[in-house]
């Protein structure tokens, strides 16, 4: 039976997620304690026992019918997990099903973002569809002036103005929006393994730009840059290449738009980039 965590459950959750993903009991009550209320946690249970959760984080699904911009209230889908003694008996099938017909009842969206590729299948088989596809761009550093003006300059942004930049760059686009809570946790998340968050201003515009120096800063890890098209990114992440003086960078890029309880007329090109990771 589908059921809220009330605070008694709350142990119980914080040891079914630390089974399954490995973080600890500091870092989950920090994610409790940032999110609130905006948090939802969902259980399922049988004869009183939690066997499955997942939590639930409001976003909104910007999207244009008709020519017209519309959007939708939607939930993002976390840390979906079965205590490890539940599984491999039906407990996700139940819940991902119950949570469902939930969100229909309340005129919601949902997204979720599969922590492993191979899980696809598993989502899938369980009604949801593709909505937005990801791939890794290998990005290698352009021209010798590293490092120079030229290519552009780097501001440190807090998570509204890296919100600002988003709305600005997705605006009548498809695309899910993300509430300052979540941005300003993965931007946290970021910093905290020796990421940055920047806007960066070049000759083609000014973006949004997180990321993470690897291998010395030889390379970066791009988690989002707020460029429509996958040719702008590209073009942007070589600017942010040559600010930074690193050689090549893995940048990650979210696209498509078409997926479970999307509306009528949702458009093939969409984007949903920044997630919890």
């Amino acid at each position: 039976m589908l059921q809220l965590a009330n605070c008694e459950d709350m142990p119980e959750v914080i040891a079914i997620w630390r089974e399954n993903f490995g973080d600890t009991e500091e870092e989950i009550r920090d994610f409790f304690s940032t999110f609130g209320k905006e948090a939802r946690v969902c259980l399922w249970k049988e004869e009183g026992r939690i066997m499955g959760q997942l939590v639930l984080l409001p976003v909104c699904l910007h999207f244009l019918e008709k020519e017209k911009s519309k959007s939708i209230p939607a939930e993002y889908l976390y840390a979906v997990a079965t205590k490890k003694c539940f599984q491999n008996r039906g407990v996700c099938t139940s819940l991902l099903g119950a949570v469902s017909r939930l969100l229909q009842k309340e005129g919601k969206a949902a997204v979720l973002v599969p922590a492993d590729a191979t899980l696809a299948s598993f989502y899938e088989d369980r009604g949801f569809q593709g909505c937005f596809a990801e791939e890794c761009v290998r990005v290698e550093a352009a021209g010798r002036h590293k490092g120079t003006a030229a290519y552009g300059r780097l501001l440190e942004l807090d998570a509204s103005g890296y919100e600002r930049l988003r709305k600005n760059a997705f605006r009548d686009f498809a695309y899910v929006e993300l509430p300052r809570t979540m941005l300003s946790y993965a931007v946290s998340l970021c910093q905290k393994e020796g990421g940055a968050c920047a806007g960066l201003s070049c000759p083609e515009g000014e973006y949004g730009v997180l990321y993470r120096p690897l291998c010395g800063g030889q390379e970066l890890y791009i988690q989002e840059i707020t460029a429509k098209s996958n040719a702008e990114a590209v073009t942007a992440a070589k600017r942010l290449l040559a600010v930074t003086g690193a050689k090549k960078a893995m940048l990650r890029r979210s696209y498509a738009g078409k997926g479970m309880f999307l509306p009528e007329g949702m458009p093939e090109n969409g984007y949903f980039n920044l997630v919890l990771e």
